[in-house]
């Protein structure tokens, strides 16, 4: 798939910047972004706060909100692989370099606790959107460089973290206990919504 991944006329790109960052200025945000993928804006807006960067959300836009520091551009989003996309696609016309996203998911793994930290390093697709991207049954991957280095921060701050085969699926709930028992058997430990698009 060589060439522009983003084929739609750039103007429906720049419809979009301006409900993501006021003006429409993706040059006032930095070219490292993290972002949460449904995780809670009131979360995201605390830690924002604590570290003192600055709002530059679209007004009046409920789906996300978006803060900067420095080079370092903190967003989040109300959650679905649609915002994700989005957000990938501003994240590609502003030349960002690292796209890192956090958020929640739901175990599948026996062996899984409420509160773990996980680090997807690939990710099973059946959200249904990234294959008009990427061709059907090819896995999403991160990079990983990227993940060796996630895992050893954290694991410098007394974080366990633990590497997953992640799932992303576009129903939250259609799981039924057959398809939780083969993706468990074929070692997926969690499913969420995004991870397969970002």
């Amino acid at each position: 798939m060589a060439g522009r991944i983003f084929t739609s006329p750039s103007y429906w790109i720049d419809a979009f910047a301006r409900v993501f960052v006021a003006e429409g200025r993706l040059d006032r945000l930095g070219d490292r972004w993290v972002i949460g993928m449904g995780a809670s804006l009131q979360a995201f807006e605390e830690a924002a706060r604590r570290l003192g960067a600055k709002e530059v959300s679209a007004p009046r836009v409920r789906w996300a909100r978006v803060w900067t520091l420095g080079d370092v551009t903190l967003a989040s989003l109300v959650g679905g692989h649609g915002y994700i996309e989005a957000v990938v696609a501003l994240a590609w016309k502003r030349g960002v370099r690292l796209l890192l996203g956090v958020g929640l998911c739901g175990g599948l793994a026996r062996d899984l606790d409420v509160g773990d930290l996980v680090v997807p390093y690939a990710v099973v697709r059946e959200d249904g959107l990234t294959d008009h991207y990427v061709e059907p049954g090819y896995p999403a991957a991160a990079h990983p460089i990227l993940v060796a280095r996630l895992l050893e921060h954290l694991g410098s701050r007394g974080w366990k973290p633990r590497p997953v085969i992640a799932v992303s699926r576009s129903s939250t709930f259609t799981e039924s206990r057959e398809w939780v028992g083969r993706m468990a058997g074929l070692g997926v430990a969690c499913v969420d919504v995004e991870s397969s698009t970002l």
